[in-house]
């Protein structure tokens, strides 16, 4: 009967622990699209901006146009500068989470790696009581043959040695 590995429960954990991490980084992940979609939508918005402040005027030029062009580009800037803060942070966060995982998978294989051991030095001294037990068979077999044959042999030894 296979003996339970003493550490199942620590490997069970740790697989429980990468499982987590792996969820962890995918949920981060996600954020960080949500995130960069948000810069992209922000700097697109100040391109459209942009390229209506660089526009000529028609006709007059009209101060309070170009005076809220203006505003909205700085409120857009400020925002996009934020927002890539917003992005750096979520950055960080998932490659905290890659780490995270890393070290989960790697604590995780360590222990695979003792139960594979494990499982192999109990395959082979299963092997060698096998092997014992064969080599007493094998031992018995030839001691009661020998008995057998040796018993015979003898009988017929001593009737042809007299004349």
């Amino acid at each position: 009967m296979p003996r339970r590995f003493r550490l199942a429960k620590v490997l069970e954990a740790r697989r429980s622990m990468e499982s987590r991490r792996k969820q962890d980084l995918a949920a981060a992940e996600r954020v960080l699209g949500r995130e960069r979609a948000m810069l992209e939508r922000l700097q697109d918005n100040m391109a459209v901006h942009r390229a209506q402040a660089l526009q000529p005027p028609e006709g007059r030029l009209d101060v309070r146009r170009e005076i809220t062009l203006r505003a909205i580009l700085q409120q857009l800037a400020e925002e996009a500068r934020r927002q890539g803060t917003v992005v750096a942070q979520c950055r960080q966060r998932v490659e905290a989470g890659r780490t995270a995982l890393v070290k989960a998978a790697r604590d995780r294989k360590v222990l695979e790696n003792l139960e594979e051991r494990a499982q192999e030095t109990e395959r082979r001294e299963a092997d060698a009581r096998e092997q014992v037990e064969m080599d007493e068979i094998a031992r018995q077999t030839f001691v009661r043959g020998s008995e057998n044959g040796l018993g015979a042999r003898r009988a017929g030894r001593s009737g042809e040695e007299t004349p």
